[in-house]
């Protein structure tokens, strides 16, 4: 791989690697070598959460004036969740799915601990998370993390129920997985303080109402009609890039949160059917699936099938029953289960489809969006980007060849 990347005029060397991989070969492209050329010109972000916050603090540290547009204000979407837990999904097989949310996970455990070097202030922690089986089928499937998955050790590993106790120090009545870096942080003060950037123009309540071709750029005229002229945008507003791109096939589900008061709470994140993440002297409990309500109404019903998840998953742990909050969020999502990032048309981009794993997905989205628009190297394979890609849904449909595109909520 060295030597070929040699050929096409990078300068190679192996690194720390990431994902499933413990090293990688990271290619830096040598002056003078034919490239696509950067963009320059204002970049136009619309959508606040963290899809939007990492792609604008990823092309503001290259240098670009970023315009961020948010129609209410910086995570009042799903990013607004008290927490978020770094979860990538354990399948049968390796999958594209697979691939991506793992180098997604190591990606963003990396980003974070760089963010964190640099002064961003944000709740986080790192007790190490556990994945418990819901049956005998799911233990099995579990437990070819390594062996099937070829996952190294130190990212996730299937440990039977005495030495999984002794890792996660909580009293655990099977097997499980225990990632050594599991971690949980609050994207709501994650994304305020990716957006704390000098090359960064946040514009909270405004709505982005039309977008249309404007010259060799964009022009995105907001409720108020006030006009935007960008050289490129990324729409990242989830499920509401729809009403600008009506052909993707974006799909929406709400998810309810449930906090308790911490009582023994163990001192791992748990993940099952859902996730218990403790948080001080309380926990959080989440979250549920709901495909028909999105009235983002919090519920009596909801909190208690988390509540039940919980206690099937920990039977020796004793939840609170006093409920002290709770909160009701929308996610975009897709048939595949993979998000949609890419470039639309010549310099129109889309990050959106990140459902319910946002916070391992969106910051390695805001690379690649980053990397293309500076002409720079993704830090994905040409083959995980198209597994993600927005033409992996539509070979030939365009927000030009769309006369609907224009309004949003037409």
């Amino acid at each position: 791989m060295r030597n070929g990347l040699a050929v096409a005029g990078f300068d190679a060397e192996k690194r720390k690697g990431f994902g499933h991989k413990k090293d990688m070969v990271v290619g830096r492209k040598l002056s003078g070598q034919p490239g696509r050329a950067s963009r320059t010109g204002m970049t136009l972000i619309v959508g606040g959460g963290i899809a939007g916050c990492a792609a604008a603090r990823a092309l503001a540290e290259r240098g670009h004036d970023v315009t961020l547009l948010e129609k209410h204000a910086v995570a009042a979407g799903a990013s607004g969740n008290e927490a978020a837990v770094l979860y990538p999904p354990i399948t049968k097989t390796w999958l594209a799915r697979t691939e991506w949310y793992f180098t997604g996970y190591g990606f963003t455990l990396r980003q974070l601990a760089r963010w964190r070097e640099m002064g961003l202030g944000f709740a986080a922690g790192s007790p190490g998370m556990v994945k418990l089986p819901s049956d005998a089928q799911d233990a099995a499937r579990l437990a070819g993390v390594n062996s099937v998955l070829g996952l190294d050790a130190s990212i996730a590993e299937w440990l039977e129920a005495e030495p999984l106790s002794q890792r996660s120090g909580m009293r655990a009545g099977s097997g499980g997985v225990w990632f050594a870096e599991g971690t949980w942080l609050s994207p709501a003060e994650l994304c305020r303080a990716l957006v704390q950037h000098p090359r960064i123009a946040l514009r909270e309540g405004t709505e982005a109402a039309s977008l249309a071709r404007h010259g060799d750029g964009w022009r995105v005229t907001t409720a108020e009609g006030e006009t935007f002229d960008a050289a490129q945008v990324v729409l990242c507003a989830a499920q509401e890039v729809k009403r600008f791109l009506p052909h993707l096939q974006l799909g929406m589900s709400a998810g309810q949160v449930t906090r308790v008061a911490a009582d023994g709470a163990p001192g791992p994140i748990v993940c099952h059917k859902g996730y218990i993440v403790p948080r001080g002297d309380s926990c959080l409990l989440g979250a549920t699936y709901d495909h028909a309500d999105f009235s983002r109404a919090v519920t009596e019903a909801n909190h208690a099938r988390n509540l039940d998840a919980a206690r099937a998953a920990l039977p020796g742990w004793r939840i609170a029953d006093a409920v002290t909050g709770g909160r009701t969020s929308l996610r975009a999502t897709t048939p595949d289960r993979m998000p949609t990032i890419g470039e639309m048309e010549a310099g129109l981009y889309v990050s959106t489809g990140h459902g319910s794993r946002g916070m391992i997905s969106a910051p390695l989205a805001a690379e690649m969006i980053a990397s293309w628009i500076s002409s720079g190297a993704p830090p994905v394979t040409q083959a995980l980007a198209h597994s993600v890609s927005p033409l992996r849904q539509t070979a030939s449909a365009t927000v030009s060849e769309n006369p609907s595109r224009a309004k949003m909520g037409a």
